[in-house]
């Protein structure tokens, strides 16, 4: 039986009807008619259900599995602050083109402002990061409600974050309806791919003519690294590890070259941009630089990004199709290696890792390379976690995943779970503490298995901040920016039933190591590498 309300019956029938397969739903009493709804789809078999309490981890779970699914996913919320706390993964699902749908439980307009508990003003709660559709739940207007709620799921083959806000009025709780409505996503609202299948006669001639042409690609969920190896034939190509493309610790080389600009003799004069936000903040300063330079963007969707200060020309098209239409331009150049021949004569070698820290994810990027099945998936938080990987972790291999459309610390841990909720495989997250802690209630999920690994690295704080040039002056550092602690991971994963390691010395690694990606569990399990031997006798 269904809920007798015919718009969350309408909803209900458009959510079978669509491509969403993964919904993430929380507790409350005001949505609880759309996810019994939603529970009797999941016991058709239409859809998987995945309970999270926490909301700001739920939509980061909900944002997770739509990166590594590619496909449309939902969130169900209650009323009132609930929904406020999806904002984060809302706005990082909008600047990574990512297809959330975030569907939430109203009370009616009339009790707002009047101390009415979970009543707040909802109806544009997510803007601008999430177009809106809002119903009123009235009989009357359920006809116009279907042709609105067919609008929002037409958005969301656009890869656009959408918010559908519904109201609902007492009783709430008749589960007497038989069947749904019969619906179906009309053709008017099925948008066509926006993506064409080959590049502007103008941008093949101006990478053509180019003396260096340039490939930079950031942030990326999609996985498709077998074209590059004919882009380097065309043009230099300088990918980060989150591009999911292969020799991305070039990136991390550049970094450390441009150090030495003043030797760096390669300079692109046309620039073919890809994929979203960057790690290296010096080849976004560098490329900023270059007087006369052209920029070609190539996005499915429109948001222009002119990250470089020189955009000359926007191209609608996915990340996939650009990649291929690239890999099969008319011409070669020599422009790859011109690059690396100036990396080489400009970089001195690699210094070795000076913390346990780096020197595990060094170790780990060893057995990564030489195992690479081993994984199914990697998650990177940010800071720390992203930039030692680009060093030492080989793109390419694995699809590899990190918040950095809006996010800092937030939602890395829940990220990784909705990956590992979607996937058979072993799915591994790197992450520094402080985004850890912080996000630590995904672990709060009895639907996780053993095929989550993590490797926390604990070193008391934001480590990051002690890099930043300058900073080290301020008395506020350590326990004000930093964030100084001492807390470890230990209690925590026995309050989350996960397995737990503990390391202090780098004679250890290897072995530990071994434990995390090897070893069957049930449940996640967190390796934490301590950075001092104070936090290990706590």
């Amino acid at each position: 039986m269904f809920s007798n309300n015919p718009n969350v019956n309408i909803l209900t029938s458009l959510i079978r009807a669509s491509k969403i397969r993964h919904i993430v739903v929380c507790p409350g009493s005001r949505n609880a008619p759309i996810v019994h709804n939603l529970h009797a789809l999941s016991q058709q078999h239409d859809i998987s259900l995945h309970s999270v309490t926490d909301e700001r981890s739920a939509a980061f779970v909900a944002l997770g599995i739509a990166s590594h699914t590619h496909t449309p996913t939902a969130i169900c919320v209650t009323s009132g602050s609930a929904l406020l706390c999806t904002l984060p993964a809302v706005a990082e699902a909008h600047y990574r083109n990512c297809p959330l749908l975030v569907i939430s439980a109203d009370r009616p307009e009339e009790w707002i402002d009047k101390l009415d508990g979970q009543t707040i003003w909802q109806e544009n709660a997510l803007r601008p990061y999430a177009k809106r559709f809002n119903f009123a739940d009235t009989t009357e207007s359920c006809n116009k409600n279907e042709q609105l709620m067919q609008e929002a799921f037409s958005l969301l083959l656009l890869q656009r974050p959408v918010h559908i806000n519904i109201q609902l009025k007492e009783p709430l709780f008749n589960f007497t309806t038989k069947e749904l409505p019969e619906v179906t996503i009309h053709a008017e609202h099925s948008i066509p791919s926006v993506s064409t299948q080959s590049l502007p006669t103008e941008v093949i001639e101006t990478l053509r003519n180019a003396h260096a042409p340039l490939l930079v690609m950031g942030s990326s969920d999609a996985f498709c690294p077998q074209y590059f190896y004919e882009i380097e034939k065309r043009m230099a190509c300088l990918a980060e590890i989150i591009a999911n493309a292969p020799h991305s610790t070039l990136a991390d080389q550049m970094e450390r070259a441009l150090l030495h600009a003043d030797t760096f003799h390669f300079v692109p004069d046309v620039v073919v941009h890809l994929g979203g936000a960057l790690i290296h903040k010096r080849i976004k300063q560098f490329l900023r630089s270059i007087p006369h330079l052209k920029v070609i963007r190539i996005d499915a969707n429109s948001h222009d990004a002119d990250t470089f200060c020189h955009l000359s020309y926007s191209v609608r098209m996915s990340t996939e199709d650009g990649l291929k239409a690239l890999a099969e331009l008319p011409f070669h150049s020599n422009a790859h290696a011109r690059l690396l021949e100036s990396l080489n004569q400009v970089c001195a070698p690699q210094t070795s890792p000076n913390s346990i820290e780096e020197t595990c994810i060094a170790e780990l990027g060893k057995i990564l390379s030489s195992q690479p099945d081993m994984l199914s998936a990697l998650h990177l938080g940010n800071s720390m976690s992203v930039r030692w990987a680009s060093r030492h972790i080989i793109g390419g291999l694995f699809p590899v995943y990190c918040n950095r459309g809006t996010n800092g610390i937030e939602g890395s841990v829940s990220a990784a779970v909705g990956t590992a909720l979607s996937e058979n495989g072993n799915v591994l997250l790197i992450i520094g503490d402080l985004s850890f802690f912080y996000d630590v209630n995904a672990l709060w999920n009895n639907e996780l298995g053993g095929n989550l690994r993590i490797l926390l690295l604990n070193n008391n704080g934001g480590k990051i901040f002690h890099h930043l040039e300058g900073l080290n002056h301020s008395p506020a550092l350590s326990n004000y920016i930093a964030a100084h602690h001492t807390a470890t991971a230990h209690g925590i994963c026995n309050s989350f039933n996960c397995y737990h390691k503990a390391i202090t010395e780098t004679t250890e690694i290897n072995e530990a190591l071994n434990w995390l990606l090897a070893t069957d569990f049930n449940r996640p399990a967190v390796l934490e590498i301590l950075a001092t031997n104070d936090l290990f006798s706590k």
